[in-house]
């Protein structure tokens, strides 16, 4: 079911980090054995290899500000490995938390994990729900994110690519609308769409390796594959190896706690 990668080429696609950077660093290090156990040295230049990761690195999980150090330094390695970073919908809220954004809108993002974002990076020491913060209490954490957000964090996040195309593929945190050409999607698209895309049944443009909805497995159908199996929910960061047509999965665990979603309301 997965399209054909030219000869040579093999694609490693993570799903959602959350904040579980213990987690991303065993799946950095299971990638690397993979690697020599199956003879590939991607300084070779016949070989073309790639890390995708799909978005969502920050919330839920406490240590956000590591798992953004972590991606940055991987950025910089020059070991041949050509390392691609997806925007996810939870990522866009840490620099416009910084530059002010409605009180409403900041209180949802503290009810899905944000608030752990915050004390991963120093600025809150007396998490509490999320309904209990008051306009004051946003509006002071907001000017102490803006203080303490490093601007190699800035940069990093203002990089991330909306989606990645290739061979056949595209790679997008949520998926992509399939009732739309590819070159006329909304970054919202890209970042937050579930359906009609998950029960999509009609061919698309380019089959879509996706994160954003959790699956207790990956999650493979006619026009993609979801590799977000939970990591905050379930303690697993969930990994496609693509190679040929053909597609294996590696994980890793976490050791940290888990989060639990507030109720649907």
């Amino acid at each position: 079911m997965f399209p054909e990668l030219t000869a040579k080429k093999r694609i490693y696609a993570i799903g959602d980090v959350h904040g579980y950077v213990d987690a991303l660093e065993n799946m950095q290090k299971a990638i690397a054995t993979d690697l020599d156990k199956t003879g590939i040295d991607p300084h070779d230049p016949e070989w073309d290899v790639k890390i995708i990761y799909l978005g969502d690195y920050i919330d839920r999980g406490a240590r956000a500000f590591d798992v953004i150090e972590n991606l940055i330094a991987e950025k910089q390695k020059m070991d041949g490995i050509e390392r691609i970073f997806i925007c996810g919908n939870h990522d866009t809220y840490l620099e416009r938390f910084s530059e002010g954004m409605p009180v409403a809108e900041a209180l949802i993002w503290f009810k899905y994990g944000g608030l752990k974002t915050l004390k991963s990076y120093g600025v809150l020491h007396d998490e509490r729900p999320h309904d209990e913060y008051f306009p004051s209490d946003v509006e002071r954490l907001q000017l102490a994110l803006k203080k303490a957000l490093p601007n190699t964090h800035k940069t990093f996040v203002s990089s991330l690519k909306l989606a990645h195309q290739e061979d056949g593929y595209i790679f997008a945190h949520a998926g992509i609308d399939p009732r739309k050409p590819l070159d006329t999607q909304e970054p919202d698209d890209f970042m937050y769409i579930r359906e009609p895309f998950l029960s999509w049944e009609e061919d698309v443009e380019a089959f879509c390796v996706h994160g954003h909805t959790i699956f207790e497995e990956p999650d493979l159908c006619k026009h993609r594959l979801g590799i977000d199996v939970g990591v905050y929910r379930h303690g697993r960061l969930g990994c496609v190896v693509l190679e040929g047509g053909e597609g294996r999965y590696i994980y890793a665990d976490t050791k940290m706690d888990l989060f639990e979603d507030p109720p649907s309301s």
